[in-house]
């Protein structure tokens, strides 16, 4: 068989439609809509809003955010990426990359590309910039990264798919 485990093909077109989609997802989410942002357009301090808007809900300000909204927007963000981490792991499985160098890749992606979408939403009038969805979209990368490095052979989604065939 040359080295190659069954359903290796599968398992990279798998991983190859995970990512893409979720490059899809994240940017068409991020980028895709008018935005409403009034006042500051960005935000460069890290955690600030969301320590300002978590105060809020504790303590009850002027424009206290919906629970809801707020836990949205954490969650939303930080697990976004986490797709692109988990696939990127498995996409460079057998490069010559240790598991902890195919974890940091997928932190260093993520970082990059939400820095990029943030800094696109910063040059667009009416949208909001904001660093600590850079630090919540690395953090989702980074968590799928270091799931995938830590699932068992049996927890694998693509070779579940390809015992199936």
């Amino acid at each position: 068989m040359n080295g190659v485990r069954p359903g290796a093909d599968d398992s990279k077109a798998l991983y190859w439609s995970i990512l893409l989609a979720t490059l899809a997802i994240f940017l068409l989410s991020t980028l895709g809509f008018d935005g409403s942002a009034r006042g500051p357009d960005y935000n460069l301090i890290p955690m600030r809003r969301i320590l300002h808007q978590g105060t809020c809900l504790l303590t009850g300000c002027e424009q206290t955010p919906h629970p809801f909204f707020f836990a949205l927007n954490l969650i939303g963000n930080a697990l976004i990426l986490a797709p692109l981490g988990f696939s990127l792991f498995h996409l460079t499985e057998n490069k010559g990359l240790s598991r902890r160098q195919r974890i940091w890749l997928g932190l260093l992606v993520g970082l990059i590309l939400a820095l990029g979408v943030e800094t696109m939403q910063l040059l667009h009038p009416g949208r909001f910039s904001d660093i600590d969805d850079v630090l919540l979209n690395g953090s989702g990368a980074l968590l799928g990264a270091w799931l995938a490095s830590r699932q068992g052979q049996s927890w694998c989604l693509a070779r579940a798919v390809a015992r199936k065939r």
